[in-house]
């Protein structure tokens, strides 16, 4: 019974630090955008996100990448873990300041661990964007402006 105990604390003890970490899984350990991946805007440079939020099904275990253009590297921002299809936490080595924000756990879309009013809110979790070209696309109608229309057609945020 000892031992068992025993397992029981190791299995725990490596799970939490598995959490603690970098996740691993389906994409976490991506260094640059694929082809597929959807675009957002933030401050007026063109972000990648992969996968696209409406390709996050309830089967899917893995990571919800944000690249940022680095010079000529993309470099992953934050990573959003899922856990069948469920985005359990927020990861990223860029955080300062708000570490805590980092602690903070996600169970069907209500932090269970962590204080609520300073974790993201969970229904922003995961990154809705627009398919590769669209930004492009929609700064030329819309100017240079950060305030972008929402896109139609093949261009929505989904």
């Amino acid at each position: 019974m000892r031992h068992l105990a025993l397992v029981a604390l190791l299995l725990a003890t490596s799970a939490f630090a598995q959490l603690s970490g970098k996740p691993r899984g389906t994409n976490c350990d991506l260094t640059k955008p694929p082809d597929a991946a959807g675009e957002v805007t933030n401050h007026g440079a063109t972000m990648r996100i992969f996968p696209r939020a409406r390709d996050i099904g309830p089967g899917y275990t893995g990571c919800q990448l944000m690249f940022a253009p680095d010079k000529d590297r993309w470099v992953v921002v934050s990573a959003a873990e899922v856990v069948d299809g469920d985005p359990v936490r927020i990861w990223s080595e860029f955080v300062e300041g708000s570490k805590e924000m980092l602690e903070c756990r996600y169970s069907k879309r209500k932090v269970v661990r962590g204080d609520a009013n300073n974790c993201p809110m969970p229904e922003f979790l995961l990154i809705p964007s627009m398919r590769a070209g669209c930004v492009e696309k929609v700064r030329k109608v819309a100017g240079t402006s950060d305030r972008l229309a929402l896109g139609e057609g093949e261009c929505k945020y989904e």
